[in-house]
């Protein structure tokens, strides 16, 4: 079960990829804005993490909650230290997704 969410996940980011490569990039002083496609990405991560806080905090799956399934998560107190340092890691990913910010450089 494990390994067909993993060809997903590749298959999907083989996509995503392609996307961004067909969409290109606008380019500013050496290095490239986030385009719409990272933004997109970005803002899945921080969704994800946030879920993950709740998860670590509250030991409730909101993801779970609004696309049903079982919302209650039983976990080990390191899972949730770490599933709520992930969560406190989409909070500040909150920062880099209302940024204007160059996100690499080209070497030239």
């Amino acid at each position: 079960m494990i390994w067909l969410l993993q060809k997903r996940l590749i298959w999907i980011l083989r996509i995503l990829l392609a996307l961004e490569g067909m969409i290109g990039s606008n380019h500013r002083k050496g290095g490239y804005l986030m385009n719409w496609l990272s933004r997109l990405a970005l803002f899945l991560v921080i969704i994800g993490a946030l879920n993950w806080l709740l998860v670590g905090l509250f030991e409730w799956d909101l993801v779970s909650a609004v696309f049903g399934g079982e919302t209650m998560r039983a976990s080990s107190m390191l899972s949730r230290i770490v599933y709520s340092l992930v969560g406190l890691s989409g909070l500040y990913c909150l920062t880099f997704l209302f940024a204007d910010t160059i996100v690499g450089t080209e070497q030239r």
